[in-house]
């Protein structure tokens, strides 16, 4: 049973990395983005920052739940395993 909740906490501590990690590159394409040269590229560069100000709230939480689910797992991993996870995660973070 426990290496089942293992396997569990494993995988949504994957899916949900790989969801937060698609969302950061998202906003990093959006805001490194330099086409503004009409009045409609600002307007849609706005509408994507709004977009992405509006996502932030879920974006943070499913942090959490992520830190959250690596916090359960850190006792059941290698410390290889642990180092790299937190590694990530402070990446991401700091993302």
């Amino acid at each position: 049973m426990h290496a089942g909740d293992i396997l569990r906490n494993r995988k949504d501590y994957q899916v949900g990395l790989s969801k937060l990690q698609a969302w950061l590159r998202n906003a990093e394409s959006i805001l490194s983005s330099s086409q503004l040269g009409s009045a409609q590229n600002i307007k849609a560069y706005g509408e994507q920052l709004q977009h992405l100000q509006h996502d932030m709230e879920g974006t943070e939480d499913l942090f959490k739940s992520v830190s959250k689910k690596f916090q359960e797992l850190i006792s059941d991993l290698s410390r290889d395993e642990v180092d790299k996870m937190m590694a990530t995660l402070k990446k991401e973070k700091g993302a």
